[in-house]
């Protein structure tokens, strides 16, 4: 038996083949129903500058004012992919699933610090992106109505993160904007194919020292939201929000609001529904909203729940309150399977595609705005495509 080494993926410890060549699949892996695999008519032996670019600085509304005729401090109203909150807007969305988990378990790649922003300091890697992104947008293509959600590969690409792997700040600015030209690339080749609008956004993690105050972590995130900002994302999506409690939430918006974006807040829960913190949802996303206020920011133009099982928080999502009404996006993990649980594991547990579907449908009786649909942790494109087929937001 091959020997193995472990990488702490969140929640999620795994086990891969030590011997696992990065850029190969895993041994094993075979195509299934679900899998399109990569379509034919790409080519990946160049990279074409691409002239178009995503909804990144123009609202998804087809009656919105267009981003250049908006002022500044309209623009979080106006470019967030959330407007059926805002203004009535009837649409959805689908995204990716767990990037990191696929690229290392799945693809076998490697990515050092579970970072898949590494992948864009080479042409191949770029390409591996390019290919992984192509799996969900295929997906979409082929959904009835189903706009597209397009989350940089930035996650781990804060300065702190960076920092770990030897990039300095200015290194960090590059790679953010480097991350934001894949997007308008995959753009420009998927505009034409799908129904409704693909949309970018910078994805922002949690950072990777101690918890921070709210001061203290908008500092640590402002660089990557200036980054993404300046290279034209209008959005700027913090995941996995946040290991400790929704402090880091707050700084997060904060920084999302002096850069001029508008900002989407996406936390983990435990089994029991609460913030590791043990804070409650409610209480976490009133708490950020608050913060806002009182610091002159903006608030998150949504909420959204990630890194958690369905079972994990339905009974949360059931209760009744009007707290409930900023969360529009699910990105849940495959598995059932507790957080003390999921660190003992030795491989991925992708758990079944068409239950994490059905439960899905299940919460958007007592959600009614879920309007954006993906996966985390053990996800891939056939979680996203069993999502796709019965899911509709008709009214």
């Amino acid at each position: 038996m091959a020997a193995v080494q472990e990488r702490d993926v969140g929640h999620q410890r795994l086990a891969r083949p030590a011997a696992q060549q990065p850029g190969t699949a895993l041994q094993g892996h075979t195509q299934d129903p679900f899998e399109s695999g990569p379509n034919p008519q790409h080519d990946d032996s160049h990279e074409s500058e691409g002239h178009h670019h995503c909804l990144a600085l123009t609202p998804i509304c087809p009656n919105s004012q267009n981003f250049q005729d908006v002022e500044a401090d309209s623009q979080a109203a106006a470019m967030s992919w959330l407007c059926q909150a805002r203004s009535g807007c009837h649409g959805w969305f689908l995204t990716d699933g767990g990037i990191e988990t696929v690229l290392i378990y799945q693809d076998g790649v490697e990515l050092p610090e579970f970072a898949a922003f590494v992948l864009l300091e080479t042409t191949d890697g770029r390409g591996i992106l390019r290919r992984y992104y192509r799996r969900y947008l295929d997906v979409a293509a082929a959904a009835l109505g189903a706009g597209f959600v397009l989350e940089t590969p930035t996650w781990h690409a804060g300065i702190d993160w960076g920092a770990k792997l030897g990039f300095d700040a200015q290194d960090m600015q590059r790679i953010n904007a480097e991350a934001v030209v894949l997007m308008n690339k995959l753009c420009t080749e998927y505009g034409s194919h799908i129904a409704g609008p693909i949309v970018a956004s910078g994805c922002a993690g949690h950072t990777a020292g101690a918890p921070m105050e709210p001061a203290d972590a908008r500092h640590g995130h402002q660089l990557q939201a200036d980054a993404l900002a300046v290279a034209g994302l209008g959005q700027i999506t913090a995941i996995t929000m946040t290991m400790t409690s929704s402090a880091e939430a707050m700084g997060v918006a904060r920084a999302a609001s002096r850069a001029l974006r508008a900002s989407a807040i996406s936390f983990t829960v435990e089994t029991d529904g609460k913030l590791p913190s043990g804070e409650a949802l409610g209480a976490a996303i009133r708490a950020v909203d608050a913060d806002a206020e009182a610091s002159g920011d903006d608030a998150p133009a949504c909420y959204m729940i990630n890194c958690a099982h369905p079972t994990h928080f339905e009974s949360v999502m059931s209760d009744a309150g009007t707290w409930r009404e900023p969360i529009q996006g699910l990105r849940a993990n495959a598995s059932t399977l507790s957080p003390a649980e999921l660190d003992v594991m030795t491989q991925l547990d992708s758990g079944n595609p068409h239950d994490l579907d059905d439960r899905y449908r299940r919460l958007r009786a007592p959600q009614s705005r879920l309007n954006v649909l993906g996966g985390w942790c053990g996800t891939d494109h056939r979680h996203v495509a069993a999502t796709r087929e019965p899911w509709s937001m008709t009214p």
